[in-house]
């Protein structure tokens, strides 16, 4: 069945994408920073990539790229730059391993680039045209409309910015921006997509109304074949922000109480980063036990109870087992709040988005 994307009038009505900010993106330069930045891609597993190559204007010129490689994790990109002998050889390993899956859009020259540089076959890529070819769209959706389609937002792909001279020893900021985004674009397309094609599947096995004016479905701009569908709007929890009244104190406490240093550090907000999640401390507010109570997933609710209790949390709600072998009980920490602690074996971790 085909599929239709947002037109270009239709996209830019939409507000930005946002995507990295330049303190995300990182220029290895070094061979111990290369080092480090192949460490992070092969932990993530799963990358943005794209290349980028000077382009060419005389008739017959052929390119001697690509110049730069880019790969981008959820949270930082890294550029590599070609002409830094130093950094080849981990390139090239991640070019060829199998263990780091690879994904964009439009990659079959960027595979011939590579192939005539440098001798070798990208392994573990996915282009991302492909998989929307198969699921019904046109032969190339390319990464503004996915953008679109997933997020209700705005790709900015500046054209000045593609045809600017990549061969350049030191790139500028707009570049490395430009560069770090195609990739992160890339890889949020792909964590989000299997959600949108199932809602797609969902949709499809809806009978259709005989009066078209029977069903008034919401003005989105996800077309298929005369019905709509969106990627889910709530993907399950991502934080929980606690109020305090001594902020300084309460970051040495909940570094200890979850056993993790903070990852964000600042007056306005202190955030940790726990089983993928997030748990954020603000300075201002009202601490309380009776507002929203998000509960933490623990593996042994007796010995994490017990730990905080020990640490200075006082017992609220008694562990207690409430059906189905699922335990959950709560403590208030120091400053007022109230901590819910879940004893689940039954979650399922792949279902979370």
């Amino acid at each position: 069945m085909r599929r239709l994307a947002p037109s270009k009038d239709e996209i830019a009505t939409l507000l930005p994408f946002e995507g990295l900010t330049i303190d995300r993106v990182r220029v290895p330069a070094t061979v111990e920073q290369f080092a480090a930045a192949g460490a992070v891609i092969k932990a993530a597993g799963v990358v943005g990539f794209d290349t980028e190559s000077k382009p060419t204007f005389k008739v017959g010129e052929v390119s001697d790229g690509p110049h730069i490689a880019q790969f981008a994790t959820p949270t930082e990109a890294f550029i590599f730059q070609v002409q830094r002998a130093e950094g080849l050889p981990f390139l090239l390993d991640i070019l060829q391993s199998d263990d780091v899956r690879k994904v964009g859009f439009g990659l079959s020259s960027d595979l011939k680039h590579i192939r005539g540089r440098f001798g070798v076959e990208l392994r573990a890529v996915v282009d991302l045209n492909d998989v929307f070819r198969r699921e019904g769209f046109r032969s190339s959706t390319g990464v503004r409309a996915a953008i679109a389609l997933l997020f209700d937002r705005r790709f900015l792909k500046s054209k000045r910015q593609t045809t600017s001279n990549w061969a350049l020893p030191h790139l500028d900021d707009k570049q490395l921006l430009y560069a770090a985004n195609d990739a992160y674009a890339a890889l949020r397309v792909h964590q989000e997509m299997d959600g949108y094609f199932a809602a797609f599947a969902r949709a499809d096995d809806v009978p259709q109304a005989a009066d078209p004016t029977a069903l008034s479905p919401p003005p989105v701009r996800r077309a298929i074949s005369g019905h709509t569908a969106r990627s889910p709007m709530f993907l399950g929890l991502r934080t929980a922000i606690y109020p305090v009244d001594d902020l300084a104190e309460a970051k040495r406490w909940y570094a200890l109480a979850f056993e993790v240093e903070p990852y964000f550090d600042q007056p306005f907000y202190v955030g940790f980063k726990v089983g993928g999640f997030e748990l954020g401390l603000i300075p201002d507010g009202q601490p309380s036990v009776t507002g929203p109570q998000p509960l933490w997933g623990v593996t042994s609710i007796a010995r994490t109870w017990e730990h905080l209790i020990r640490i200075g949390a006082h017992a609220l709600d008694p562990v207690t087992e409430v059906g189905e072998g699922i335990r959950v009980g709560a403590v208030r920490d120091p400053f007022g709040n109230r901590i819910g602690l879940i004893e689940n074996a039954q979650f399922d971790r792949t279902a979370v988005r």
